[in-house]
């Protein structure tokens, strides 16, 4: 029997985690949950890794992401989910894991205008035939155009609202700023 294709793989990877991050409860708030502070923030990551990943394959792979907006209340990342671990990394110095912080909450911050990017990239009323009869109606055209345009405009203002230590800053320790410059790209990248 032949192995699945990359993509099957893929989405079969990250259906299995949504699931049992679904079964977890991990796709609602945490915040009146009764768990301890570091239990709500290591949730809260979890599910945000999930959001993350799922955006990236279907980005890459041109195809429907996983998860809805709509299926999950979480809130985004802030710094304060990742504070904990700025002086106690054995990897990274304080900065670094700072920087590293701010960069994912940011790729979060993009995931969110993904999910709308990925929602209209086919558009919805298509025709299923090539019958030129039911071609679009001109009504369906104009709001394809202004739902580009809106998210252009999200694009932009999440790119102006990105800080010089995010994307340009050099790297206070140098030796972790493969890391920084690997992330920051990335980020640009999906941009």
């Amino acid at each position: 029997m032949p192995l699945p294709n990359e993509r099957r793989i893929n989405a079969f990877l990250l259906s299995g985690a949504i699931t049992l991050a679904k079964n977890a409860n991990l796709h609602r708030d945490p915040a009146g949950s009764g768990k301890s502070r570091k239990e709500r923030i290591f949730a809260r990551r979890l599910w945000w890794c999930c959001i993350l990943r799922d955006r990236s394959i279907a980005l890459a792979l041109r195809h429907q992401h996983l998860i809805d907006q709509e299926d999950h209340d979480v809130t985004p990342l802030t710094l304060e989910d990742f504070e904990d671990e700025f002086q106690q990394s054995r990897v990274y110095g304080p900065y670094s894991k700072y920087l590293l912080a701010r960069l994912c909450i940011s790729m979060c911050r993009l995931a969110v205008i993904a999910t709308k990017l990925v929602a209209i990239k086919s558009f919805p009323n298509k025709p299923s035939t090539s019958d030129a009869k039911s071609s679009i109606s001109e009504k369906d055209a104009i709001a394809s155009v202004l739902s580009v345009e809106a998210l252009n405009m999200e694009l932009r203002i999440w790119f102006r609202s990105l800080t010089d230590e995010e994307m340009h800053h050099p790297c206070k320790e140098p030796t972790h700023s493969t890391a920084i410059v690997l992330h920051r790209k990335y980020l640009e990248m999906v941009y």
